[in-house]
């Protein structure tokens, strides 16, 4: 069915599908087909008219999912991703059955397809699936080479035998697909076929090549060929790295080679990091991101060494917690000058905590210590105040820790939490005129500064603004890993609860929350069921790359920069966003957002920064 045209030049790029005639209609509807996506939006192409079919012969169900009603019209939902361009022409992206995610990464099937038709001259087709060979399997790229050209339909396709010219196919193949795609797109099982089957419509046949996948010797086919190990003695250190990978993949080990990848075998990122806690119990130190740059054992197997001071973790959690203090207590107390008496003990530090204060320390004081500042009352008891704070302080221990760096394994910095009478309230007074704004700024900073010198003692400080005439302001400084909007407003309501000499009870310690974070962050079964639980929870979520929204062709070797003056200043923005209670760095994030969602038709948009650790 023909319902577009398009003039073809070398300035429009050959994904333009141009414009719909006249007797057609276009829609562009989101994933679930109930709403149409804005211009520039990427969505699936839905064509209505009097061009389309009524059904597909003898096939209700996909009659069913094929043909919707949208807005009192049949429309066709066609599979295909298109994006609409201000010229009224359509942009073509892909397709909705090539375009999937393994291990949390988009995937091109065809584009693997691609490389593997063009690997050598006996494949005349490919074609690639994501596949499970058992319900308790995870899911794996699996690529079909036809090698005997197409056959009719019905005709029952199989596996051909492997001989050495098969073998060599099949070799070159893989190393193809090694050479010219990303390492997670390699595909971790390819079959060579007589064909591959077509469905009565003229589609590949999915449904027959599952089963024919299903009907395998799983074994045979992750076993790899002939010679891909060179036969020696696996090392210790091998031997460990490869149970590792087994327990963590549930591949058995025996079919794991020294030349298997991480990708070959089913993890991901996540999972990776899984492993480094399994190698890291079984005495060997390894980072996340040495497994991801070293996919596999062979590449992997210098950078094994042995763990100094550690044992094969098999302890309960409040072990762990005592362990780690044991540990690093006196190191940190030797590198601080802090006396052990003076402390009432040195934990491990939570993954957000650690990234939050290497920012802090890249940045020199720049990122995350944070400042709020509070105008009080005007009949305020300063001296109350003072005292309701000091009390809180003593009972809360997050408000008496400070940080040092340890050299471990699984963690980069300790959390130290002082003794109660051994920490003095950070108050300071400070007084300022009228012209308030470059006193306080210069306040921040220096508070900044004190902290990055002083990582050790507790982060956070309370600074007494106090005007000539009028309210006097109270700013808060607190580094980040120290709390969050929830917890930052149980301080305050406890500090005005005490101000005000209400009964209230508070939780003196953080340790039974943070051996919760501690099991989620290190029991490999707890990390593997969260980890299911997300993705059950993220499902049909996909990473989206900003649109080229132009229909020509644009060659151009340098980025371009497009500047807008704010129509407010950027006082009057912090005025704004202080009435709000968010930060400036909140309001730009949700503006963001707005244009993240505006052009890429999602009414849901996640933005951050991608990191290689878990």
């Amino acid at each position: 069915m023909c319902c577009t045209i398009v003039p073809t030049n070398k300035k429009i790029k050959s994904s333009n599908i141009g414009k719909p005639f006249h007797t057609v209609s276009f829609h562009v509807l989101t994933k679930d087909g109930r709403s149409m996506v804005p211009i520039f939006g990427s969505g699936e192409l839905c064509i209505g008219g009097p061009q389309i079919a009524r059904e597909y012969h003898n096939n209700p169900e996909l009659t069913a999912n094929r043909f919707i009603n949208f807005e009192g019209s049949r429309i066709y939902r066609t599979g295909d991703i298109v994006r609409q361009l201000t010229d009224g022409s359509f942009m073509f992206i892909g397709r909705t059955d090539d375009q999937v995610k393994i291990r949390g990464l988009r995937v091109e099937l065809d584009e693997i397809n691609s490389v593997l038709r063009c690997a050598h001259p006996r494949v005349r087709d490919a074609t690639t699936m994501v596949m499970k060979h058992s319900g308790d399997s995870k899911e794996q790229l699996v690529s079909f080479l036809e090698l005997e050209g197409r056959k009719q339909h019905g005709a029952r396709v199989s596996v051909l035998k492997v001989d050495s010219q098969l073998d060599g196919i099949m070799t070159t193949s893989r190393d193809a697909a090694i050479t010219k795609l990303p390492r997670y797109m390699v595909p971790g099982v390819i079959l060579a076929i007589d064909h591959i089957p077509l469905s009565a419509a003229g589609k590949i046949d999915k449904r027959s090549l599952a089963m024919l996948f299903k009907e395998q010797n799983i074994r045979s086919l992750t076993s790899g060929p002939a010679g891909a190990d060179d036969g020696a003695e696996w090392t210790e250190n091998e031997t460990k790295a490869r149970e590792a990978f087994s327990k963590i993949s549930r591949v058995p080990a025996e079919q794991i080679l020294r030349s298997s990848t991480i990708y070959e075998i089913g993890l991901d990122s996540i999972s990776v990091s899984q492993v480094a806690m399994e190698l890291g119990k079984a005495g060997l130190k390894v980072s996340v991101i040495d497994i991801l740059e070293r996919p596999s054992i062979a590449l992997l197997s210098h950078k094994l060494k042995p763990l100094a001071g550690a044992s094969i973790a098999k302890d309960t959690l409040d072990e762990l917690l005592a362990r780690f203090a044991a540990r690093f207590t006196d190191q940190v107390c030797a590198e601080t000058g802090l006396l052990k008496e003076k402390i009432v003990g040195v934990y491990p530090c939570t993954p957000v905590q650690e990234g939050m204060l290497s920012q802090f320390l890249r940045s020199k004081g720049g990122l995350y210590f944070n400042h709020t500042v509070f105008e009080l009352p005007e009949n305020i008891d300063l001296l109350r105040l003072r005292d309701s704070w000091d009390v809180i302080s003593k009972s809360l221990d997050i408000l008496r820790t400070g940080f040092a760096g340890v050299d471990d394994a699984q963690h980069s910095f300790s959390m130290i939490v002082h003794n109660p009478n051994a920490i003095e309230l950070p108050w300071s007074v400070v007084p300022i005129g009228e012209n308030s704004g470059e006193l306080i700024t210069s306040q921040k900073g220096e508070k900044a500064s004190i902290a990055l010198k002083d990582l050790h003692l507790p982060l956070w400080s309370l600074t007494l603004l106090q005007k000539s005439s009028g309210n006097h302001l109270l700013m808060f400084s607190a580094h980040h890993a120290l709390y969050d909007a929830h917890s930052l407003a149980v301080i305050l309501h406890s500090v005005a609860l005490q101000y005000s000499r209400k009964n209230h009870s508070l939780s003196h310690t953080f340790s039974r929350a943070l051996n919760e974070i501690v099991r989620h962050t290190t029991d490999s079964e707890i990390v593997s069921d969260n980890q299911e639980f997300w993705k059950k929870h993220l499902d049909g979520c996909a990473v989206s790359r900003f649109p080229n929204l132009s229909p020509l062709r644009v060659k151009s070797a340098t980025s371009h920069v497009s500047s807008v003056n704010a129509n407010w200043s950027l006082s009057n923005i912090e005025k704004a966003c202080r009435q709000l209670g968010i930060s400036v760095h909140t309001a730009g994030q949700a503006a963001w957002a707005r244009i993240l969602s505006a052009y890429s038709g999602e009414t849901a948009v996640t933005m951050g920064v991608g990191s290689c650790s878990a």
